[in-house]
């Protein structure tokens, strides 16, 4: 079931009979409570994933957002803990399984290559909702999104309530930062670094630009920092 709304993307509905968009936390994905995890010989099969596939420490270190030396750090075994989120997206860069990745043990093989990790870029969640999740890759090539460049926030409160609802999940693609005409964008609040919201905005006929929230404000580009447009938004109530 989609629900078209303003103009912005589709909302679209999880847990319907045609499983539009699956979202699993990755404990439920991994079959356990994992933040911070240790690896025995996870560097010895990450290193031995970089010969075989043929790929440099600096790529991982690329992909997983991390300095290089500390990409090197896990491969030479310097470190041996890691984050639940650097494992999954290690996995991804190799294609293999997280749980081979980690233990050693069981298929090596990929097998959930159709889901896409995308993490929270805001602190509005809850502890018990702010893991990140896994969406069906199929859900976003078919919206044309860039797999690189997702991250999800919650939006909290009633100030958009013609576009998006309290509580629901938005996916943001970091890739599309250019307001044309109108949409949902995330956006870094001025004066509070680190803190992300979710506003409305317009572009007008003079070229400057309509800003939603609890009542709308003319602003010019350079007053506002867009990480990206909401591209896709998940009904809380259906999790």
């Amino acid at each position: 079931m989609i629900l078209n709304l303003n103009h912005i993307a589709q909302r679209w509905m999880i847990g319907n009979p045609l499983e539009l968009v699956a979202l699993e936390p990755i404990h439920h994905f991994m079959g356990r409570d994992m933040t911070e995890i240790t690896g025995e010989g996870i560097g010895e099969r990450l290193t031995q994933l970089l010969k075989e596939k043929e790929r440099k420490q600096i790529e991982l270190a690329n992909y997983l957002g991390v300095a290089k030396s500390s990409a090197s750090n896990l491969c030479t075994g310097v470190t041996t803990k890691i984050d639940a989120e650097y494992l999954i997206k290690s996995a991804e860069f190799f294609e293999v399984s997280p749980e081979w990745l980690l233990t050693g043990k069981g298929s090596k093989i990929y097998a959930h290559q159709k889901f896409l990790l995308i993490p929270f870029i805001n602190q509005n969640v809850e502890d018990e909702d702010s893991e990140p999740y896994m969406i069906r890759k199929t859900h976003l090539t078919e919206k044309g999104l860039s797999l690189r460049h997702l991250v999800m926030i919650r939006h909290i409160g009633h100030l958009l309530t013609d576009w998006i609802s309290d509580g629901d999940f938005a996916v943001i693609d970091k890739s599309n930062t250019k307001i044309k005409d109108h949409g949902l964008f995330c956006i870094e609040m001025p004066g509070d670094p680190g803190f992300f919201q979710l506003r409305h905005f317009t572009r007008m006929l003079n070229g400057k630009l309509k800003m939603y929230a609890s009542q709308s404000e003319i602003v010019d580009d350079a007053d506002v920092k867009i990480i990206g447009k909401a591209s896709i938004i998940i009904r809380y109530e259906s999790l």
